[in-house]
């Protein structure tokens, strides 16, 4: 028997998933690039930014 513990969501339909457990994600900034940055007043000014990632996603943002 093999077991893993993943993190989002089940991709592979052959598989079987239980849930033990749930998180919270939340997008940060050093202070560094909050001092050179304006404040991000919308959702759709994050493409704008440096870098925005998250391997988890299933769609990634550019």
């Amino acid at each position: 028997m093999d077991l893993a513990i993943r993190v989002g969501w089940l991709a592979d339909s052959s598989l079987q998933a239980q849930q033990i457990g749930s998180f919270r994600q939340f997008l940060v900034r050093s202070p560094q690039l909050a001092e050179r940055l304006a404040q991000v007043r919308d959702p759709t000014e994050f493409p704008a930014l440096p870098f925005v990632a998250n391997s988890a996603l299933p769609e990634r943002w550019e």
